[in-house]
């Protein structure tokens, strides 16, 4: 009785043992997603309720493409996180009609004992029409056999061959009945299977140690591949004398493997992978530089990835190099929002600002008889801009689209608003009869171009109007400028620029004259060395 009692106690002391440590799946939910330019950052939350002393939480059903030593969990109440691991795991789903495939596999092995046998009685039957055949010859051979006893030996081969012939064939059409039946019973036995499917899935599990039993909330945050944004612009205009409203927009895509469903948004500028060293000064030098926008060199799919560690990058996505601010800036998006993992693009609105602008035209009509409408932004740096694409609007038309790139010198970002069809701008050849001469040894030709504007719109305008003149990298070749109506000159480039107001409905007309002299016997093409007045297209070829 005393052992009985001892061993109940133990039992009952291992049972609870075991109860302490059970896994308990929690009922976790994504609250809140920060989406960076790579990857994003997972919030789930959920309440458990702990007994004493250690406990194995499990969330089930995350994404495949965990950065693992991402995982944080807090909680509160004095527990303790002991560890955290990131697994795979199975679940087996559909039950099986055991007592049919029990069946099934009976009536099989009965179907396989019959084939056996015959199989072995077509053995036999082909061992008796080879013995037949044997004996059939050797008894033809014989001289002393008579023709009565010959035409009956004859007779009996023929009925018994028959009767074999006959036997094999209706074995061999058994056989293939047999075999019919086992493909039939075959695939039963895959459907019946096939019920039961093996799903895969990952997991996170949490072991934590609790001063007793408690009801607290978990926070789990976590790093994921196969998310990211990207902004998108919209700059509307309503006209050169009104500002610029400039709408900052994301394109999110998740490819992740976890619905984001009704949950709130942040995007960040922010490396997740940027090492947490002590930054350093480097030297900050000063020199000449232009205003060319970044290459946005493309990168493969292999530089990529090594650029992002074992945080994965989205498939079937093309990547390029850009550059961002190193103080790293966060939009928390209004409202909640449900972007499944299915690889499309969602569009957010970040925010809406309104821009002083000053508009002025630009115009090159030696390339192209079209005014340009360039808006020059003040105040845009606190909107914390990254390169990216911008659609224009100007006077509620979709103009086309630009590129805003926030990495330019000084404090005035400009904006391409496109071609303005009220300024007509004109490049004219004027024809001159004398324009090439002999002198001496020397060949003289000369060029006059006129160029006309025209403001068609109701309100006056600035256009700074560009041109150029030859210049020359041979000594024997000189360039007599004649007239360009008070043009800037840069001598090294042959550039010339105009600043030109006009009023509304205003013309003006401009002239460049010059002449080009070189030796008789050289040959210099004036208008084919110019590349500007030729460009590249592509052409079908019939």
């Amino acid at each position: 009785m005393k052992n009985y009692f001892l061993s109940s106690v133990l039992l009952l002391f291992v049972f609870n043992a075991l109860g302490a440590n059970e896994e308990k799946v929690l009922k976790s939910k994504i609250e809140k997603v920060t989406v960076y330019i790579n990857g994003a950052e997972i919030q789930q939350s959920a309440s458990v309720s702990l007994a004493e002393g250690s406990n194995v939480l499990v969330v089930k059903n995350v994404s495949s493409k965990v950065s693992k030593e991402s995982i944080r969990a807090q909680f509160g109440n004095g527990v303790k996180v002991l560890s955290l691991h990131f697994e795979q795991d199975k679940i087996t789903k559909g039950k099986q009609d055991s007592v049919r495939l029990v069946r099934i596999s009976d009536t099989l092995m009965l179907v396989d004992k019959e084939k056996r046998r015959l199989n072995a009685s077509i053995a036999a039957l082909e061992a008796e029409k080879a013995t037949i055949t044997a004996n059939s010859n050797l008894l033809s051979g014989q001289n002393n056999v008579t023709v009565a006893e010959l035409s009956k030996l004859s007779e009996l081969y023929r009925t018994r061959m028959n009767e074999v012939y006959k036997q094999i064939w209706m074995s061999n059409e058994s056989l293939a009945d047999l075999n019919r039946l086992i493909g039939k019973y075959n695939e039963e036995i895959q459907k019946i299977r096939n019920v039961v499917k093996v799903e895969y899935f990952y997991q996170i599990r949490i072991t934590v140690h609790s001063p007793g039993p408690v009801s607290t909330n978990m926070n789990l945050k976590y790093l994921v591949g196969g998310a990211a944004w990207v902004p998108q612009y919209d700059i509307h205009s309503d006209g050169v004398d009104k500002g610029i409203r400039l709408d900052y927009n994301a394109n999110v895509m998740n490819q992740s493997g976890e619905d984001w469903n009704n949950v709130k948004i942040v995007l960040s500028t922010s490396d997740p992978l940027q090492n947490q060293d002590l930054p350093d000064l480097a030297p900050w030098y000063l020199n000449y530089g232009s205003n060319n926008q970044n290459s946005q060199r493309q990168l493969s799919k292999e530089e990529a990835q090594a650029r992002n560690g074992d945080v994965k990058i989205l498939d079937n996505v093309a990547y390029r190099e850009i550059v961002v601010s190193n103080v790293a800036v966060d939009f928390p998006i209004d409202g909640s929002y449900t972007i499944p993992s299915d690889s499309k693009l969602y569009r957010l609105d970040v925010n809406s600002n309104q821009l002083d602008a000053t508009f002025k035209y630009k115009a090159v009509p030696k390339i192209d008889n079209s005014a340009y409408l360039v808006a020059q932004l003040t105040g845009w740096e606190k909107l914390n801009l990254i390169q990216g694409p911008s659609n224009v609007y100007f006077r509620g038309t979709f103009i086309g689209k630009s590129y805003i790139d926030p990495n330019t010198y000084g404090d005035t970002l400009n904006l391409s608003m496109g071609r303005d069809n009220k300024v007509v701008v004109n490049r004219i050849k004027v024809e001159d009869k004398d324009a090439q001469k002999v002198i001496g040894s020397n060949k003289k030709e000369t060029y006059t171009y006129k160029i006309s504007m025209k403001n068609s719109n109701s309100t006056p305008i600035h256009v700074e109007l560009n041109d150029q003149l030859p210049v020359s990298q041979n000594s024997e070749i000189t360039v007599e400028v004649h007239e360009i109506s008070n043009a800037i000159t840069e001598d090294y480039t042959g550039k010339l620029t105009w600043n030109v107001d006009l009023k509304a409905g205003e013309s003006k007309e401009f002239l460049i004259s010059f002449t080009v002299k070189y030796p008789k016997g050289k040959n210099v093409k004036v208008n084919k060395a110019d590349k500007n007045m030729y460009r590249t297209i592509s052409s079908p070829s019939f």
